[in-house]
């Protein structure tokens, strides 16, 4: 999207609460877990997350992004976000996920690793 890249079912989810979107009629199953800000573009929790489905590594991450981010402006994230992968990218569709590790600095061992996932994930077997 033009302000960065946005995970789409969680957009779809936003965009629910407003009363809009794919998920329109299915904007009850989600507002006991968020609530949109006055201003439509801020979504807060209702609920504490239940982290038993998160791996240690998982919230690890998350803390990291948080702490390196949370001091950041809107427009700075903006900036931030428009990496390779978000430009090679055709606008409003996805990005390609071997260029999102690329960008991340995920070296060839990972690359190939990420490849062999992807091809198992969608493996056919007669």
């Amino acid at each position: 999207m033009a302000n960065g890249p946005v995970p789409s079912m969680a957009y779809d989810i936003l965009k629910s609460l407003r009363g809009e979107g794919l998920f329109t009629s299915q904007k009850e199953q989600f507002t006991p877990y968020f609530e949109l800000q006055i201003n439509k573009h801020t979504v807060k929790a209702r609920k504490s997350p239940d982290l038993d489905y998160l791996s240690e590594s998982e919230m690890r991450c998350i803390d990291e992004f948080i702490e390196e981010n949370y001091h950041l402006k809107f427009s700075d994230l903006t900036e931030k976000s428009h990496d390779t992968a978000w430009q090679k990218a055709v606008f409003n569709s996805e990005i390609d996920l071997l260029d999102v590790a690329t960008c991340g600095g995920s070296g060839n061992d990972m690359i190939e690793y990420i490849k062999e996932s992807c091809e198992n994930r969608f493996a056919v077997f007669e």
